[in-house]
């Protein structure tokens, strides 16, 4: 108990002490400026400025001798950020031209009339399309059609006119297939059964000319049928669009012809 205050005791004491020091730090400041020794006092200012213990008051008394030294030694950028920092304190503090050169104060006010001009910085607004692309949902039973059709899954997706071309190159394609199967089936068939006296050579020729076109015929609607899936892939696309008039986002839906 008696430590505690004691404590008291001796923070009652320090306070006035204190005050005391920094007043007569300030009044030291002020001679330091009378003479001229500008430099020494925006170092002892800044020393003064980072106690903790230094009041409201006694900041802007500091911060003008600061500021009237920088102007003196012409560097106006330290004396510009002096007065950027006693506004961001008090924004409508002005100096007294009672007290303060014509000059300074004219500076100040300059200052301070673009620092109140400025306008709040705000974030940038998304502009243009959005990244993330969202795939449209599409039923397993129009893709699976597409791949035996392919075509029909732009048609049934709204793009029509996509849709009816390439299923015309779809079925242009299955119909040759299906064409030259039935013709190796029947050369093959003919070949078998050829009599001695048959070109066998003739008749084997046929048979795998069709063969091969047989096999150009699927390899080509297979070809064609991965084509299709990619480019519905590629169309069937809902993009995200920021609507800059609006400020809202709106879903977009793009494919290409």
């Amino acid at each position: 108990m008696k430590r505690i205050w004691l404590f008291f005791i001796l923070f009652g004491i320090s306070i006035p002490a204190f005050a005391q020091n920094l007043e007569r730090e300030i009044t030291s400041l002020e001679q330091d400026f009378k003479s001229f020794e500008y430099k020494k006092v925006l170092q002892k200012g800044r020393f003064l400025l980072a106690d903790t213990y230094t009041s409201h008051s006694d900041s802007l008394v500091i911060f003008q001798y600061m500021l009237s030294s920088a102007y003196a030694l012409n560097d106006t950028s330290q004396a510009k950020s002096i007065i950027l920092e006693i506004l961001k304190d008090q924004p409508d503090f002005s100096l007294n031209p009672k007290e303060t050169s014509p000059k300074i104060v004219e500076f100040f006010n300059l200052i301070k009339k673009d620092h109140i001009g400025r306008p709040a910085k705000t974030p940038p607004k998304p502009v243009g399309p959005v990244e993330n692309k969202i795939q449209k949902k599409v039923p397993a039973l129009i893709l699976a059609g597409s791949v035996l059709l392919p075509g029909s899954a732009h048609y049934f997706q709204g793009m029509q006119t996509k849709g009816i071309s390439f299923s015309a190159v779809s079925a242009v394609v299955i119909s040759s297939a299906v064409y030259f199967s039935f013709k190796t089936i029947s050369d093959r068939e003919k070949y078998m059964r050829a009599k001695n006296d048959a070109s066998f050579d003739k008749l084997y020729n046929t048979y795998n000319s069709a063969y091969k076109m047989r096999s150009l015929s699927f390899a080509a609607w297979g070809l064609w049928s991965l084509y299709c899936l990619y480019d519905f892939q590629e169309s069937n696309i809902v993009q995200p669009v920021y609507d800059n008039q609006n400020q809202a986002l709106s879903l977009q839906i793009q494919y290409h012809w």
